[in-house]
């Protein structure tokens, strides 16, 4: 417990120490910024599970960081009864929404993000459904594109708002 931020950076991840509480930002990024990492359930080397997500009490949960080259795969979770907002950020790799026909669900009246700052592109392997409640917000933010080829619904239930920015202009 910490009235400050956190940040686990290692490329792989086992915690005897849960939960993680603090009033700032927990950030779980990868040592080497090559390294895949894993959302709730998506394919990666550091797995960042449900099962860790839902011990974080903070303001902010980030995943990644600027730098990170490796694909992040991005599974369905249900997350919604959390209070933080959570950002998915990678630098010229990949983010990948992969929730294979389930739901990502965001932690309800909270903003989720997902940006890319280096080039790296917003895309989809599968079909499903990514949600926020209340007056959550999603936001897909890429430095490079948003190829969105399989059918994935953004939903933001209640008053929040959907947006996508593509830097370099194609969203798809």
């Amino acid at each position: 417990t910490t009235t400050g931020d956190i940040t686990r950076t290692a490329d792989t991840l086992s915690f005897g120490h849960l939960p993680i509480t603090s009033t700032g930002t927990v950030t779980f990024q990868p040592y080497t910024d090559s390294t895949p990492v894993g959302v709730t359930g998506g394919a990666g080397i550091l797995q960042v599970t449900s099962g860790i997500l839902n011990s974080v009490s903070a303001d902010t949960t980030v995943i990644g960081a600027s730098t990170d080259t490796g694909l992040m795969d991005v599974g369905a979770a249900d997350l919604s009864a959390k209070a933080y907002n959570i950002s998915l950020l990678n630098g010229s790799g990949n983010i990948q929404f992969n929730p294979a026909t389930g739901t990502f669900k965001a932690p309800s009246g909270y903003n989720l993000t997902a940006t890319t700052v280096s080039g790296g592109h917003i895309t989809s392997a599968s079909n499903g459904t990514i949600q926020t409640e209340g007056a959550g917000s999603i936001t897909l933010d890429s430095n490079g594109h948003v190829l969105l080829s399989n059918a994935i619904n953004f939903n933001a239930a209640g008053s929040g708002s959907v947006t996508r920015k593509a830097a370099e202009g194609d969203i798809i």
